[in-house]
């Protein structure tokens, strides 16, 4: 008698690991887990500042495109270099941000202008 509660007892306890074992082995993951796993990036784009004054011609436009707008901040090269656009670049690159691509980028009302596209990862 007492070998068939031992019996019992073995097979109730394998039939409960082997349930536990497979409900969490093939278990799906929930939408918050998905969620969770998912990268989330943030954008910015580099480009010549559009203005008719000849005085503001070595000034570059960082774009951050945030959810709540755009925030654009200049960064003016010097007198005696031309280096706006390499000061632009290597503040987004102390910030860590990764060059990604270039193209058009379709600003305020006129024609595109050439623009260096970021990421980084929020």
């Amino acid at each position: 008698m007492k070998r068939v509660f031992v019996a019992l007892f073995l097979i109730f306890t394998g039939i409960a690991f082997g349930f536990f074992v497979s409900t969490n082995l093939f278990k799906q993951p929930t939408v918050q887990a998905q969620s969770a796993n998912v990268k989330k990036w943030e954008y910015c784009t580099v480009s010549r500042a559009k203005y008719a004054n000849a005085l503001k011609a070595g000034t570059y436009w960082i774009s951050y495109f945030r959810e709540d707008g755009v925030q654009v901040v200049e960064v003016e090269e010097s007198a005696t270099e031309r280096n706006g656009a390499t000061k632009a670049i290597a503040k987004l690159g102390a910030e860590g941000w990764e060059l990604v691509g270039a193209g058009n980028l379709d600003i305020r009302q006129g024609a595109p202008v050439e623009a260096l596209y970021f990421k980084r990862q929020k």
